[in-house]
């Protein structure tokens, strides 16, 4: 990266490669056979669909997404995949509310500070889940934190393995961290990061 800074030499790109596919997935994640999983921000349902393929078994599933058209797609797509899966069609926070939603981003839609048309219903997971959970996984657009902050008792309690989005704002980088280890400070650390943009860099708790 200092290469490129000063003569913008891209040559340290030469060997990347996407790794899209291994994204959630990599190979220190090890869970139980029959594990329950928060899918944050489900979008198109494919992490979800990807999950049950490595975890046929997987007890529950809980599936959030906000908003309405994305998550009719994924009610279709995981029809018949498994029985164990329960859709909230709310954004995660930390609090139950309504919040103004930008729903014209596909992928990167997300809770708007402009006032909007388009509204959702947010909560957190701590209310909504009260049984232990393996593995959270969030992918939000900039929802990270305020979720986190409603997970505390579940991540506190549980201690599931955690896979979170620190691309969407800067502060990611360190408010998330501290965030996670104040609820539980024996968490091991890694950073992934999947293109050859900006985009889908993945901090994991293990």
């Amino acid at each position: 990266l200092l290469n490129f800074r000063l003569n913008r030499d891209i040559s340290y790109l030469a060997n990347f490669k996407f790794r899209l596919k291994e994204q959630y997935f990599e190979e220190f994640i090890k869970l139980p056979k029959q594990a329950d999983f928060i899918d944050g921000g489900g979008f198109d349902s494919s992490t979800s669909i990807e999950f049950l393929k490595k975890y046929p078994d997987a007890k529950q599933i809980y599936y959030f997404e906000p908003n309405e058209a994305s998550m009719k797609l994924s009610q279709e797509r995981l029809k018949g995949l498994n029985k164990n899966i329960k859709f909230f069609k709310r954004g995660l926070w930390d609090s139950a509310t309504t919040l103004y939603f930008n729903d014209s981003k596909g992928s990167a839609s997300h809770i708007s500070q402009t006032e909007s048309k388009i509204t959702i219903h947010t909560d957190t997971i701590d209310s909504l889940i009260q049984s232990k959970v393996d593995y959270i996984k969030m992918d939000i657009e900039g929802a990270e934190v305020p979720a986190l902050k409603g997970a505390r008792k579940t991540i506190a309690m549980y201690k599931p393995i955690l896979a979170i989005c620190i691309y969407h704002n800067q502060s990611d980088f360190v408010e998330i961290p501290e965030l996670i280890l104040s609820y539980n400070p024996n968490y091991s650390i890694y950073v992934r990061h999947y293109t050859q943009g900006v985009f889908e860099t993945v901090m994991y708790f293990i």
